[in-house]
């Protein structure tokens, strides 16, 4: 049986993606760069020493200077990677960025099956995508909810990361949403979430 999709998300889910859309290359290559900066020079990122990035859509927020600087400040760099027998994501460690990154599950640049699997226990710090972020944690992502089911149960921080557009003062929550430690964007910088701690 499918579940009806919450109206409210799949509104909220055209707007954001029309607004992405709208956004020059220059701002978003010169947001992205501002927003890792800013995530490269937080105590959070200094800590972390196995962090889970991930390789950006076309739209979302570039993350890949990070993979260089986790690589140069020597972090077990981790990426998702898709098991099509669960229809889900697992972590693998990144060590050359030139040799170790294939194109995956729609496209998507994901570790090589050589990689090595880790843990997802192991993992401090993961920064996630998503369509929209709110003040109190919550994440819109794309649907499926593979986000979501990765998250699940991990004690790492988690971080949602986007433009300052990708913004939302309200996001409708279900029980299957994990809720974010932080939010980063680019003009807002880092926000905690309230009662995360």
């Amino acid at each position: 049986m499918t579940v009806p999709r919450n109206p409210v998300k799949a509104l909220l889910r055209r707007q954001m993606r029309q607004a992405l859309a709208a956004m020059s290359p220059d701002l978003r290559r010169s947001e992205s760069l501002r927003a890792c900066e800013t995530a490269s020079n937080s105590a959070v990122w200094r800590q972390a020493r196995t962090p889970l990035l991930y390789a950006p859509l076309s739209e979302e927020l570039d993350v890949s200077p990070l993979w260089s600087a986790a690589l140069a400040e020597g972090k077990t760099l981790c990426l998702p990677r898709y098991n099509p027998d669960d229809d889900d994501y697992s972590a693998a460690r990144v060590s050359d960025l030139a040799r170790d990154l294939i194109p995956g599950h729609h496209g998507i640049r994901e570790p090589a099956a050589a990689c090595p699997s880790i843990s997802l226990n192991l993992l401090d710090f993961v920064l996630v995508p998503g369509l929209a972020f709110g003040p109190d944690g919550r994440r819109l992502g794309r649907g499926k909810g593979y986000y979501d089911r990765l998250l699940t149960g991990l004690s790492a921080l988690k971080c949602g990361i986007g433009f300052d557009l990708q913004w939302s003062e309200w996001i409708p929550q279900e029980p299957c949403d994990v809720l974010l430690d932080c939010i980063l964007t680019p003009g807002r910088g880092l926000v905690w979430s309230p009662d995360r701690f």
